[in-house]
């Protein structure tokens, strides 16, 4: 890795620790090598071979792929497009309803992504400030994703499924706290929950705080139909 490419990993962790609300990821960035974490700076032409093995490495919590040039929504449609399923697959995220109820204004984009061990199934939280659509915590100084690349933490009881697998969240690694703490860990969850609400309302054409957690990328409308079809 070179200086370049260390910079612009600085620049994101510095973003994450302070920008994004999210209490967890937070956390998780300040303990970066007690989490476990493995990032990359990948410039194009993009390799998703490499990417997808990258991401596949063993003995880590969360995966960080930084991808520099892609500076235009154009750029992130095509990247979106050029995930590879049935690994990735790429979901509309419903515009929450909001008062006084409008329109959808931006398209939402989540991305699943099937972890390594195959029962476990993450949503990508993706960075960038390549959009005016994207929301204020999002904004990083360059295009993102973040996903886990581990199960849940030991003793976990209540667990979520969608499509037939085992949900993971960044509130799920095992390093982030003690799992026996649960006070501890529904702070963490509250607090996340007020930041992103706060944030959401400097910001009103983006009432999708319920679903946050969900939405990988906000774009123009106008990519639906090359998205999702008509």
């Amino acid at each position: 890795m070179d200086d370049t490419d260390t910079h612009i990993l600085d620049e994101m962790q510095q973003f994450i620790g302070k920008e994004t609300g999210c209490t967890f990821v937070a956390r998780l960035i300040t303990y970066w090598e007690r989490a476990k974490w493995r990032a990359v700076v990948l410039r194009s032409p993009l390799d998703m071979d490499y990417m997808s093995a990258f991401l596949s490495a063993p003995g880590y919590e969360i995966g960080l792929v930084v991808l520099p040039n892609l500076k235009t929504t154009e750029d992130v449609v095509e990247f979106i497009r050029s995930l590879p399923e049935p690994r990735w697959k790429r979901e509309k995220i419903d515009w929450e309803k909001s008062e006084p109820k409008s329109e959808p204004q931006t398209l939402l984009v989540g991305l699943k992504w099937i972890l390594p061990d195959p029962k476990y199934i993450t949503w990508a939280m993706g960075f960038g400030k390549f959009a005016d659509e994207m929301p204020p915590m999002r904004k990083a100084p360059y295009t993102a994703i973040a996903v886990r690349l581990g199960g849940h933490w030991p003793g976990k009881k209540s667990i979520q499924r969608i499509d037939g697998r085992e949900l993971v969240t960044f509130g799920d690694v095992p390093t982030l706290l003690d799992p026996r703490n649960k006070n501890e860990r529904m702070k963490n969850f509250e607090t996340t929950t007020e930041n992103v609400d706060d944030l959401i309302k400097f910001h009103a054409t983006h009432p999708m705080a319920g679903q946050l957690g969900a939405v990988a990328f906000s774009l123009p409308l106008k990519f639906h139909a090359e998205l999702f079809g008509k």
